[in-house]
């Protein structure tokens, strides 16, 4: 024997809930408009409250809201109303954990980044030094005609054999 499918009965009762809390969400004034859905402390959709308005058992029933049919017109007024829609954490939890990968890899790459200019920083400054040490050698040997060594002789004490 075929099941039947509750889809259609639960929508014949959903459907005047959702336009009746979408018609008394219209009629606040703009600035002050509070949600007319039943919403948790978290500020996600009641769904056992909303269960009870429609007037079937929480314990039985909850679970057929994680059906397309039923989430997607629950949830389009909750983006309305600005609450969390069914199911919807997950969704918001997996998009946050994308961001924190993000600004991890991020972070590794600012480190990378900040060491290797640290790196630079100190060649540029060994680099400067020895420039100003051959210009002052440069000056000497072209003021007073003297060569100045300032490294060890080569070879200076050795025998060739």
């Amino acid at each position: 024997m075929a099941q039947h499918s509750i889809i259609p009965q639960f929508l014949e009762r959903l459907e005047p809930i959702l336009e009746n809390a979408r018609r008394k969400w219209l009629g606040q004034p703009d600035g002050e408009r509070t949600p007319t859905l039943p919403v948790n402390p978290q500020g996600q959709i009641h769904v056992g409250k909303l269960l009870e308005m429609m007037g079937y058992d929480i314990e039985k029933y909850r679970q057929h809201f994680r059906k397309a049919e039923l989430k997607s017109p629950v949830n389009a007024i909750c983006r309305e109303q600005g609450i969390k829609g069914i199911a919807e954490e997950g969704v918001i939890a997996s998009a946050e954990v994308a961001v924190r990968k993000v600004i991890a890899l991020q972070g590794a790459d600012n480190n990378r980044l900040a060491e290797q200019l640290a790196e630079a920083q100190a060649t540029i400054v060994r680099q400067r030094k020895r420039v100003a040490e051959l210009e002052g050698q440069l000056d000497l040997a072209q003021t007073d005609g003297v060569l100045l060594r300032t490294l060890p002789l080569r070879n200076v004490g050795r025998e060739n054999t």
